[in-house]
């Protein structure tokens, strides 16, 4: 979970929370929500089925563009 210290100190810089799929599960990002924190999550396709499905939608149905840029 965020830790207490180090949340609060993030919290009060404005700063950007980063993580990758281990820290993108509801207990984490829950802890950033309350504490009002910018957050930037991925996650993987095979433990986030519900999400993935829904872009999948969105692109086939062209609400949804992707870019993608290689470099």
């Amino acid at each position: 979970m965020l830790d207490r210290k180090y949340g609060d100190l993030s919290a009060k810089q404005d700063a950007t929370v980063l993580g990758d799929d281990l820290f993108s599960r509801q207990p984490f990002y829950q802890a950033m929500k309350d504490k009002k924190q910018h957050n930037i999550l991925v996650c993987k396709p095979d433990s986030h089925l519900a999400l993935y499905e829904i872009v999948d939608f969105l692109v086939a149905t062209e609400v949804l563009p992707i870019c993608q840029k290689r470099v």
